[in-house]
């Protein structure tokens, strides 16, 4: 657990990232007014785009969100109601100027803002990955378990509010624990705190900053030495061969070629991966998670339109006498992978980045 002083962790005792897992508690978006364009979260999305980062969030944490912001913007229409009251009287007094002083808005409808403006704050998460998990429909005999029994968030004062913190952190554990991994926890609160620390799978921080800061920590030269050797291993490219064969069903591959109306209809691993290059994210518990980018020969199916002998008519745009064909062809394909890796080598789990891969036809010009 990194030590902090009043204000946040001191610089010194911040270390490189232990997961790229993270969830960001409604507060946090709350300090930032839920402004996807302010500095701090400008710097988290491009951390997200880096794939350094890999953001969730919750049912119940939107719906907080969407609380919080409705709060704003009705202050927002009280505040243009004053100043609006003021221009008025300021025109009454100099009625031969008055056009003369700008027009302000007499007051909005911040209901329908409230929603607009949660629905592009919405928008930019998805936008940058977030996973959102169904905390709400979270077992409650557990949660209400740890309410009696005084556990965390619990553990203090009897609030209400404590109940919403507790169906998202099991929600974030019980992921957790189905991934065999573990997630960030970025909030103020200090029994949701608790509460993460106590799970052993969540890890509290208090700051988006302490976050920020650890994700641009390089790892130690013994974190990279024992990576290196366990991606240098000869078994390591048909380790990955077999993980691309086993998530080709989670992304789409595309075909780019010269057979018309070409798609892909089944593909799978045709040798061991090449050009393997790869940057440490995470490292915690002799576990590392890597990021790995290289080439993977595949071969496909593909089904096409065999226009040998068709016609076509201009005049309707499109190929009379055309028969479906199919096609097999190997091609290399760039796949970028990330993988948490035992210090044995043994790859504990892995999940595909970049979304499509590209399958260029290598007797075609692309």
């Amino acid at each position: 657990m990194q030590s902090r002083e009043e204000d946040g962790a001191p610089e010194e005792n911040i270390g490189p990232l232990v997961t790229r897992n993270v969830f960001i508690d409604t507060q946090t978006y709350r300090e930032v007014e839920f402004d996807t364009r302010h500095p701090t979260i400008t710097a988290l999305f491009e951390h997200i785009g880096t794939d350094t980062l890999r953001l969730h969030t919750t049912d119940i944490t939107l719906r907080e969100c969407l609380r919080h912001v409705g709060a704003l913007t009705e202050g927002l229409a009280r505040e243009l109601g004053k100043t609006a009251g003021l221009a008025t009287k300021w025109r009454g007094r100099i009625p031969a100027h008055s056009q003369e002083m700008p027009e302000v808005p007499t007051g909005i409808d911040h209901s329908a803002w409230s929603k607009t403006y949660f629905s592009a704050f919405r928008a930019a998460l998805k936008t940058h990955g977030a996973r959102e998990h169904a905390a709400a429909s979270q077992d409650p005999v557990p949660i209400f378990r740890a309410y009696f029994d005084r556990h965390p968030p619990f553990d203090e004062k009897k609030k209400p509010k404590e109940f919403p913190d507790a169906f998202v952190i099991a929600a974030l554990v019980n992921w957790c624990e189905d991934n065999d991994t573990s997630m960030y926890v970025v909030t103020r609160d200090g029994g949701m705190r608790r509460a993460a620390l106590a799970s052993g799978r969540l890890v509290p921080l208090e700051t988006l900053a302490e976050l920020l800061s650890s994700a641009t920590r390089e790892h130690s030269p013994d974190v990279e030495a024992a990576v290196d050797l366990v991606v240098g291993a000869s078994t390591f490219a048909g380790e990955l061969a077999g993980l691309v064969d086993e998530h080709l069903g989670d992304v789409g591959i595309v075909y780019y070629g010269d057979l018309a109306d070409g798609d892909i209809e089944s593909a799978q691993a045709a040798g061991d991966a090449k050009e393997i290059g790869w940057t440490v994210i995470s490292a915690a518990d002799d576990r590392f998670g890597v990021i790995v980018d290289f080439v993977q020969p595949v071969l496909a199916r593909v089904d096409f339109e065999d226009r040998e002998l068709a016609f076509y008519d201009k005049e309707d745009d499109s190929y009379f006498g055309a028969e479906s064909a199919t096609a097999e062809l190997e091609a290399d394909v760039e796949v970028r992978m990330f993988v948490e890796i035992a210090a044995s080598g043994e790859v504990v789990r892995s999940e595909m980045l970049g979304g499509d891969l590209d399958f260029h036809d290598p007797t075609g010009p692309y």
